[in-house]
C-alpha cells in the first residue's frame, strides 16, 4: 500500500492526472460554449428588427381623349405627350434576424414629381353624318326608326332656354351644341317631346325646337348648324 501511494505522488503521475483534469475542463468549457453559441444565434435569428426603408416609384400618367367630330371615327392623335412622374413612398419594413421579412407597410407617400396627362383627339364623325354638302339624307338609328335629317341656321339664344339654358356654341363640324354637348334638333313635338335626347347621324341630339316640317316628317330631324351663315351664332 505505500508503494501504491508513492506512485500517486510522484510528480509525473501528478502531472498525468492535472492534465487529465484540464482536458475535462476545457472539453466542458468548449461544450458548454458551444450550447451559448447556438443559443445566442438561435435568439439572433428569433429576434425581430424595424427598419424604414424609402424608395422612388414611378407615376403613370393618364390618357385623356377628346372627341373631334371634325374627324371621322378611326382618327387618333396626340395632341399632348404625357409624362411619367415620380414618388417618394416610405415603408416600415420588420425583418427577423435570419433574413427573413414578416412585415411591410406603407407609413408614408408623397409625389415628388407631378405627372403630365396625355390628351389624345379621337375622330367621332360617323361615315353617314349629315353634311352640308347632302343637304338633306335617311338616317336610321340604332332602333330601326328611319328619320328624314335635314338642317338649317338660325340664331338659337332663345329656344336654347326651353331646357333650363346654358348657352350654345358651334362645334368644330358646325353642329350647334348646348353645354352639355347635345345637337340642337327640331322634331315633332308629339314624337319627341321638348328636351328630349334622340339620335342623329351627328350623334346624340336634344330637341328644343320644331317646324312646318314635322307635321310631313313625323320622324323627320332639322339639325341647328353653321353652315349657311358661318357667323359662330
Amino acid at each position: 500500500m505505500k508503494r501504491y501511494w508513492f506512485l500517486l505522488r510522484t510528480p509525473k503521475v501528478a502531472v498525468m492526472v492535472t492534465g487529465l483534469m484540464a482536458a475535462v475542463a476545457l472539453t466542458v468549457f468548449l461544450a458548454v460554449s458551444s450550447v451559448q453559441r447556438k443559443l445566442a444565434q438561435n435568439t439572433e435569428r428569433e429576434s425581430v428588427h424595424e427598419y424604414t426603408v424609402i424608395t422612388e416609384e414611378p407615376v403613370q400618367f393618364e390618357v385623356q381623349s377628346a372627341k373631334s367630330y371634325a374627324h371621322a371615327v378611326g382618327f387618333k392623335q396626340v395632341q399632348q405627350a404625357g409624362a411619367v412622374g415620380s414618388k417618394q413612398v416610405t415603408h416600415s419594413v420588420k425583418v427577423k434576424g435570419d433574413g427573413t421579412e414578416i412585415a411591410k407597410n406603407k407609413v408614408a407617400e408623397q409625389i415628388t414629381n407631378q405627372p403630365v396627362a396625355q390628351i389624345e383627339i379621337v375622330g367621332a364623325r360617323l361615315p353617314n353624318a349629315l353634311t352640308k354638302a347632302k343637304s338633306a339624307q335617311q338616317f336610321t338609328d340604332s332602333r330601326g326608326i328611319s328619320h328624314r335629317e335635314t338642317y338649317y341656321d338660325l340664331p338659337m339664344n332663345v329656344v336654347i332656354n326651353a331646357c333650363g339654358g346654358g348657352g350654345y356654341m358651334v362645334r368644330a363640324d358646325g353642329a350647334k351644341v348646348d353645354k352639355d354637348g347635345y345637337i340642337l334638333v327640331a322634331a315633332n313635338y308629339g314624337n319627341y317631346p321638348r328636351c328630349s335626347v334622340v339620335e342623329t347621324s351627328m350623334g346624340p341630339g336634344k330637341v328644343y325646337d320644331t317646324g312646318g316640317f314635322a307635321v310631313r316628317h313625323p320622324h323627320g330631324f332639322d339639325l341647328a348648324t353653321d353652315w349657311t351663315n358661318g357667323d359662330g351664332r
